[in-house]
C-alpha cells in the first residue's frame, strides 16, 4: 500500500475494473515518469526537444522522468 494510505483510501484498492464475469481487478500502478520517457524515446526526441514542445525546462522534464517531481 502507498505510504499513509489505508485500504479505504488506496486508489489501487478503490479503483476496480469490471469484467464480463463480474470479477473485479485492481489496475496496475502507472509509473508516469517511465511512461513519459518511453514515449519521448519512441519519438526519437531528446530531453531538450521534448521539453521545448511541452513548454517545460529540460531540467523539469528530467525530474519528471526520474520521479523527482510530479507534473501539475
Amino acid at each position: 500500500m502507498l505510504r499513509g494510505m489505508t485500504a479505504e483510501t488506496d486508489p489501487r484498492v478503490l479503483i476496480r475494473i469490471a469484467r464480463d464475469s463480474g470479477a473485479a481487478e485492481v489496475p496496475a500502478v502507472l509509473d508516469l515518469g517511465q511512461r513519459v520517457r518511453d514515449l519521448r524515446r519512441a519519438r526519437g526526441l531528446t530531453l531538450e526537444e521534448a521539453a521545448g514542445q511541452g513548454g517545460l525546462a529540460r531540467s523539469t522534464l528530467s525530474k519528471i522522468e526520474n520521479g523527482q517531481t510530479s507534473p501539475t
